[in-house]
């Protein structure tokens, strides 16, 4: 059996921690190595995994802490330790649904050229984009990608050589830095989604600015906006699409300030 590998990144989470964790060990009877990357956490975070560790003994968790470098230098980190066969991503504030890892698996042998494959989360099922309808496993273009991002980080599960070919997550960027790599990633390999919610979020936490601070917004409009210039630079799209695409996402966070106005 194949070892996955889980990389964690925690700070500050010992009300989720658990939480995330216990939803790995119901996935059933894989190989897991779960790398937890504590980036400084001033709370009871190690507690938390040090109890779960005592409930869940023969569970292969293995727990480093770090001087506090964001999410971006924590799943890094875990890239770097990371031994598996395959690779996934879980925040700590996220959980996987019981049958997660078995359909990702079985979605790997159906299409043999997936490389990368996400999911969706929290009861979100896609239909169509633009009049083009998206499948139960469909393959993503970076062009799809620039006008909506259907991958999560906490969804992910890759190919360990995707990993090391690719690199690492930007540590300069603080938002969108997910896409970021995506993109990077689909340049050179296969990405599909699978159009199942198989992750949750524990807290509750919104798509988009947790707070609805326009400030927050505006950063995560300016992450995405550097995406878009770097997926033209890296001839993904052509001037008049990257033009358009740039006012589209403009578009897009206008509608977020009116919407966390309103919320």
């Amino acid at each position: 059996m194949k070892t996955i590998s889980v990389i964690i990144p925690a700070y500050n989470s010992q009300e989720t921690i658990r939480e995330a964790l216990e939803s790995i060990v119901k996935q059933g009877d894989y190989k897991f190595e779960i790398i937890v990357v504590d980036d400084g956490s001033s709370d009871a975070t190690k507690l938390k995994v040090d109890e779960f560790l005592i409930e869940f003994p023969k569970t292969n968790v293995r727990y480093f802490f770090q001087k506090n470098k964001g999410v971006s230098a924590a799943r890094n980190f875990g890239l770097q330790k990371a031994t598996g066969a395959y690779i996934a991503f879980l925040d700590s504030d996220d959980a996987w649904l019981p049958n997660k890892i078995q359909e990702q698996l079985a979605a790997f042998k159906t299409a043999p050229d997936i490389d990368m494959l996400g999911t969706n989360r929290d009861g979100i099922r896609h239909t169509s984009f633009f009049g083009n309808k998206i499948d139960t496993l469909h393959k993503l273009s970076s062009r799809l990608l620039l006008y909506k991002n259907y991958l999560m980080t906490s969804s992910i599960l890759m190919k360990q050589e995707v990993a090391k070919q690719t690199g690492f997550f930007n540590e300069t960027m603080s938002y969108s830095e997910d896409l970021e790599y995506f993109l990077r990633i689909n340049n050179s390999f296969t990405c599909y989604l699978l159009n199942k919610s198989l992750v949750r979020s524990i807290t509750g936490k919104q798509g988009f600015g947790e707070s609805g601070l326009s400030a927050n917004l505006w950063k995560m409009e300016k992450g995405e906006l550097h995406n878009i210039t770097m997926a033209y630079k890296m001839k993904v799209v052509n001037f008049p699409e990257y033009i358009f695409i740039y006012l589209y996402s403009f578009l897009k966070y206008l509608r977020r300030i009116v919407i966390s106005v309103l919320r």
